[in-house]
């Protein structure tokens, strides 16, 4: 089917578009270019702060008592699996510490600082 436009109006027309976008203004700078940059909200210290646990103090007292060995098996497994979770846990807070460092200064300074990991 042929066009019943004139063929020195063709190129006019499909270069509409691109006339309409070259006059306009953007409306704010590139995210890049920004003094604004913006900030990520402090996290409660309770999300970040370590778990402790309390050594072990107590001392002998020379009553013995009897028990199961299943039981002091299981007793100490529980044990070992709770001191695990909390290493893992202090583990995700310092990693979370250290993502949000690593963010915050990205967005404020636009590179990443040394120091963190890369991202990927």
């Amino acid at each position: 089917m042929r066009s019943r436009l004139p063929r020195r109006l063709l190129p006019a027309i499909l270069c509409l578009p691109l006339l309409s976008t070259a006059c306009a203004t953007p409306s704010t700078k590139a995210s890049l270019a920004r003094d604004d940059r913006p900030t990520l909200p402090t996290l409660s210290p309770e999300l970040t702060r370590p778990e402790r646990l309390a050594p072990l103090t107590a001392k002998p007292t020379g009553h013995l008592v009897t028990i199961d060995q299943g039981i002091l098996t299981e007793l100490v497994t529980r044990f070992a699996e709770a001191i695990g979770a909390i290493e893992r846990g202090n583990a995700r807070a310092g990693a979370v510490k250290l993502e949000r460092r690593c963010v915050a200064a990205q967005l404020a300074t636009g590179t990443m600082p040394a120091d963190c990991p890369p991202a990927g």
